[in-house]
């Protein structure tokens, strides 16, 4: 699979700068792509006022208007589209030319899949993603068989919540007022996935009290569908779902609905209805993976003609890339009806979602099943009865060491809860050491949970290894497992597309597997008076915009910013990507070798300040940490629970300890995941590093992950 990725950044007036990134390429290229022309917009819009007026489409208002003036108009932007894209520009032919080069290498036939990104600055994703970008000529010409998405952004720093198991893949299919369009087919459509082993709630114009009590109820829900009106406020970018004759919404008055389907692993919206972008956008931000909009106003029968196609082709376990693809591409027909249908449907898309695979196959295998051995156990039930329970059948403790032959308890338990225990796994691999090693924030997991490893499978031999010459850290741990210093890898960072692309070179690729989340914390000197700060406010004091403490309600002193360098940790390249959104560092910024230094640095600087691993920080008696505001928090949320043990009261008895609950909620402002990072090559040391996973996601692993201080990823 090949990602392409576009970014648009604002330069000055109304020019882009252009960062081309593919992910099988080793360096990304830079160019400048000139201002729209004039009437671009001017014309997207004669052509939406139009369109908009067809009889059909799910929306208020009608106005008369001749069919040919919007198929005109349709052949009018398609012009602009290309005479913009194709600029005759030195800084921008490079980004085309190598878009031609890679897409004239691509062969489909070969089912490599090839999907496009395009990234725009926030405030532009609405202006910018309404244009069709897939009647680029270059696009049609060289990636005709390629989905194009549009990136989301969410909150810095959240993580997306896993598939969530359940017996069934449950649907939520929410059908809003619908006078004068045929919703039934819609609902005809979803309910036949019931076959297809899902499991569908529907809605038929519910009351707003209906709909919140659907959001919140638990198991939650994996795919959201909205079908139905919807309204169009023309001065900004809200969308209103039209529930039924009295009650309409946006997204604003159910965020905390919506946002608690999501915490409880919603993955999917389907807005079948109105022009959705501004609904994409606003749950991004409650930290939703996925969309699928309309970019303008649907007609009923594409409406109903793309969700038919779309789940006959998620169903069969293509990915959602081809299967919006596919369905969109059978929409051509309406062209006589509806100039350009094929315009409407969008994939929107985190970019964190990228790294973790969506099929129907996915949602289905994450489904409960109770395993094959627990059916035969219950004939040695039926005899044994009496002995099980005599035995306790739920073990109260895990053992301490290796079980032996002789403890027919543990041995039975063993059978019975093969995920509780480290000991009860089996068939791991133990022929040789298995080296490892990398991130600096997995230091306190290695302590707590691979000595615990250790004692209760011995049989599995670790050794945790550092480079002779390179400070520790995730990059250092991926680079050692490229040339083969290590089996398996410990980071605190995605891998990046230079890595994938080394990997690929060398005949193998990586796997992340996410197991924890780490958040990152702020501390200062015990005795600074500062209530908190802002995200915003913590990018300026690391890029040297801020450089007095007074300027964040603090006292008249300054600041001295501390960070480790750039180049070994996988907390600071996040930190720089996430919170900088990729600028440098101020030249006041002061680099330490590592955590424990800083630390020092830190108890002797009054108007010192450092971030890392909340698990490093919070529990130190010789600093103080800060609570952090995101730009969607009402409020300070602290990395620690209350109520605060100050530096005079902490001890080694009595400390700090993380909010695991705020972390897991994603309603604090800054975490990531922590990965084990695999080669995929079908040989032991794969093997290794997967047993590694497994023990981590026994019952006692997972505990012992939290004791780390870092919550556990299901």
């Amino acid at each position: 699979m090949t990602k392409i990725k576009i970014r648009l950044s604002k330069s000055h007036d109304q020019e882009f700068d252009v960062t081309l990134i593919i992910s099988n390429q080793p360096e990304d290229l830079r160019g400048f792509l000139p201002p729209q022309p004039p009437d671009l917009q001017s014309s997207f819009n004669q052509w939406l006022s139009g369109y908009r007026s067809l009889e059909g489409v799910r929306l208020e208002f009608k106005n008369v208007i001749v069919y040919s003036d919007v198929q005109s108009q349709a052949k009018e932007v398609r012009a602009l589209v290309n005479e913009w894209l194709n600029f005759a520009s030195s800084q921008w032919l490079p980004i085309r030319d190598k878009l031609i080069e890679v897409g004239s290498r691509w062969q489909p036939a070969k089912k490599e899949e090839m999907y496009i990104i395009l990234d725009f600055p926030e405030e532009k994703f609405i202006q910018l993603g309404r244009i069709p970008w897939q009647e680029w000529d270059l696009l049609k010409h060289y990636y005709s068989d390629s989905e194009i998405a549009l990136r989301l952004y969410g909150k810095p720093g959240q993580t997306i919540i896993t598939i969530q198991k359940y017996w069934k893949v449950r649907i939520l299919l929410v059908v809003g007022r619908s006078d004068n369009i045929q919703t039934n087919n819609d609902i005809k459509i979803v309910k036949k996935l019931e076959k297809k082993g899902a499991e569908v709630t529907v809605l038929l114009q519910p009351t707003k009290k209906k709909l919140s009590e659907a959001l919140w109820q638990e198991p939650g829900y994996h795919i959201f569908i909205f079908s139905g009106h919807s309204s169009c406020d023309q001065q900004t970018p809200i969308s209103w779902l039209e529930l039924n004759q009295q009650d309409r919404i946006s997204i604003e008055d159910f965020e905390i609905a919506f946002g608690k389907a999501i915490a409880k692993g919603l993955q999917l919206a389907i807005f079948n209805s109105c022009d959705g972008l501004g609904l994409a956008q606003q749950l991004a931000k409650l930290n939703l993976p996925r969309s699928i909009v309309m970019r303008e106003l649907v007609p009923d029968q594409v409406a109903v003609e793309f969700l038919e196609h779309f789940f006959e082709q998620f169903t069969k376990n293509k990915s959602l890339f081809t299967s919006v693809h596919i369905a969109r591409k059978r929409l051509e027909h309406f062209n006589d009806r509806f100039p350009n249908a094929t315009w409407l449907p969008t994939l929107c898309i985190r970019e964190s979602a990228l790294h973790t695979r969506f099929t129907w196959n996915e949602l289905v295998n994450s489904m409960i099943k109770l395993p094959p051995r627990i059916f035969k156990l219950l004939a040695a039930l039926l005899i044994w009865g009496v002995v099980i329970v005599s035995l306790s059948l739920i073990p109260q403790s895990c053992p301490e060491k290796e079980i032996s032959s002789f403890q027919f308890r543990q041995q039975i338990w063993k059978i019975l809860f093969p995920k509780k225990c480290l000991a009860y796994l089996s068939e791991l691999p133990t022929q040789r050491e298995w080296r490892y090693g990398g991130s600096t924030t997995w230091a306190r997991i290695r302590k707590e949970v691979d000595e615990r490893i250790q004692k209760t499978q011995p049989k599995l031999k670790l050794d945790y290894k550092e480079h002779p010459t390179e400070p520790p850290g995730s990059g250092t741990g991926i680079k050692m497992l490229l040339n083969g210093q290590l089996d398996f890898a410990q980071s605190s960072r995605r891998i990046t597309d230079k890595e994938s692309y080394q990997a690929r070179q060398k005949g193998f690729t990586f796997r992340e597997i996410p197991v924890a989340i780490n958040a990152i914390a702020v501390a200062v000197h015990p005795n600074l008076k500062v209530r908190g700060l802002t995200i915003s406010q913590l990018k300026a004091i690391y890029t040297g915009k801020i450089t007095n403490w007074s300027e964040v309600g603090g006292p008249n002193l300054s600041i001295t910013p501390y960070s480790i360098k750039k180049e070994a940790g996988g907390t600071v390249n996040y930190f720089v990507e996430a919170i900088l959104d990729g600028e440098e560092f101020g030249k006041t910024v002061d680099f330490t070798y590592n955590t424990t230094e800083a630390i020092r640095k830190i108890a002797k600087d009054p108007g010192g300040i450092y971030y890392a691993s909340a698990a490093d920080i919070v529990p130190q008696c010789t600093i103080k940490p800060l609570p952090l505001k995101g730009k969607n928090n009402h409020r300070f949320i602290a990395p620690y629970q209350e109520p605060f043990i100050p530096p005079y009261q902490c001890n080694q008895q009595n400390r700090n300890q993380v909010n695991s609950v705020a972390f897991k909620k994603g309603i604090y402002p800054i975490t990531i995941p922590l990965f084990v990072i695999v080669k995929k090559n079908d040989k032991a040391e794969q093997k290794a590093g997967e047993a590694y996973i497994d023990l981590l996601r026994t019952d006692e692993g997972k505990k012992l992950l939290e004791k780390a201080g870092f919550p556990p990823i299901d």
